[in-house]
């Protein structure tokens, strides 16, 4: 079993007054409509780039960041379920039987894998959370703990902070609910501590633009670093009128990346000595350069 440590953004979405619905209908009835809810919740959480990790009774747990970390995963988590519930409250046949409540939590998790089986499984205090925040939460509400806060910057609309006495934690959890989408205004921060990564960026975008000639750039570091703020550092810094072409392409392929499930990208193996792992990689024709983090 292989372990490791990645930041993720879990969701919980359970339905409210499963016990009266089980009730109220039979079991035959209850088990469709479950089907059905488990067939949206798979294809939403899919559609965000997140990994729907199980589903336990009518409750789903979804984990955002893993196995591909995409930069953005609080907010995927966030859009994913704000779908979600509109979907499920939309829906004809589940709207007014299986009302949601969801958690959605951002921390440090330890994620387990069997190499058999290729599944992960994800323990640690902000899963936890995650399924306390959801336990808070009243029908169609949507209750995000403070770390996803502050990461989804002006993109969400959130009510007032308070704090909620999870059940077995000694310390209040400090969470608010999730109102909307916001302006879609990405928070900008000046990037720190790249700027030879972005000379090198910049020096074979120069190169290709002087001799009307392709070239390669490979960026590899590991995963949470800020490969995906790098390159959109470097795009920002490129004429607009110069090459609109290299933004369109740059944009589809870090979108399609993102899309295409984790078992189209296995780890390339190095071949002979391999490189320190905090080291960046730039390839520019033929030529190699190596700049530390």
């Amino acid at each position: 079993m292989t372990e490791e440590r990645r930041i993720v953004t879990v969701l919980f979405s359970d339905v409210s007054g499963s016990t009266e619905i089980g009730e109220a209908l039979d079991p035959e009835d209850v088990r469709a409509l479950l089907s059905r809810y488990y067939a949206l919740a798979k294809e939403v959480v899919s559609s965000h780039g997140g990994t729907l990790e199980k589903f336990i009774g009518d409750a789903v747990m979804a984990i955002f960041g893993l196995p591909i970390a995409h930069g953005d995963d609080p907010q995927r988590a966030l859009s994913a379920a704000l779908e979600l519930r509109d979907r499920v409250r939309k829906d004809e046949t589940l709207g007014g039987r299986l009302p949601l409540r969801i958690g959605v939590n951002t921390g440090e998790v330890v994620a387990a894998r069997e190499p058999s089986e290729g599944d992960f499984l994800v323990t640690g205090d902000p899963v936890n959370i995650a399924a306390r925040l959801q336990q808070s939460a009243e029908p169609w509400q949507i209750v995000c703990g403070e770390r996803t806060l502050r990461a989804a910057g002006a993109a969400f609309l959130f009510g007032a902070i308070g704090e909620i006495a999870a059940k077995g934690k000694r310390v209040a959890v400090r969470a608010a609910t999730l109102v909307g989408r916001g302006t879609n205004a990405r928070m900008r921060v000046p990037l720190i501590g790249r700027e030879g990564e972005l000379d090198q960026l910049e020096l074979v975008a120069r190169r290709a633009f002087a001799q009307h000639r392709a070239q390669l750039v490979s960026v590899i570091a590991p995963a949470g670093t800020g490969k995906t703020r790098l390159l959109e550092e470097f795009l920002e810094r490129l004429p607009e009128r110069a090459v609109p072409s290299l933004r369109a392409a740059s944009h589809v392929l870090a979108t399609a990346r993102r899309a295409l499930p984790a078992r189209r990208y296995p780890r390339r193996r190095a071949v002979g000595r391999r490189p320190p792992a905090d080291t960046r990689v730039a390839r520019g024709r033929g030529r190699r350069v190596t700049a530390r983090q």
